[in-house]
């Protein structure tokens, strides 16, 4: 659906501003395709070829471990580089890698739930302030699941 800018007066597809609501309206249904691939070129409105750009965060809620499930998904920033791929969790700085999102994601996942049934094992008062925080972040997003 298109959105209109209530200053200007325009309507965005995807990128593209439109000054017609109507017009913007006839864009996606004769191209038939989402905001991201139509774009103005030559004069007229095209579908694009160009791939959509990987975001920058994404939201993790999806765990491996049987014992385990997710209750409040994970934002995570997804960094690219020299064909290395980074997931990283700001809140309690843990990260995984891989040559692709799917590997990363699968490093994180590895990552998140040994760090969780370390510290679900310990007692608080054996943590510091560090690890209390994270233990803190980690036991409000996973908890085991009902057996």
């Amino acid at each position: 659906m298109p959105v209109q800018d209530q200053q200007q007066k325009t309507f965005s597809v995807g990128t593209a501003f439109i000054e017609s609501e109507d017009f913007a309206r006839h864009v996606k249904r004769d191209y038939q395709c989402p905001d991201q691939s139509v774009r103005y070129t030559g004069g007229k409105w095209v579908k694009s070829t160009e791939k959509p750009r990987p975001a920058e965060t994404i939201s993790f809620g999806a765990m491996n471990d049987p014992k385990l499930r997710i209750v409040c998904p994970i934002e995570l920033k997804v960094i690219r580089d020299a064909g290395t791929v980074s997931v990283v969790a700001r809140e309690i700085d843990e990260f995984g890698h891989g040559p692709d999102l799917s590997s990363a994601l699968d490093d994180f996942r590895a990552t998140l739930t040994e760090l969780f049934n370390e510290l679900q094992a310990r007692s608080e008062a054996e943590l510091g302030p560090d690890l209390r925080r994270v233990w803190e972040f980690l036991s409000s997003h996973i908890a085991p699941r009902a057996a």
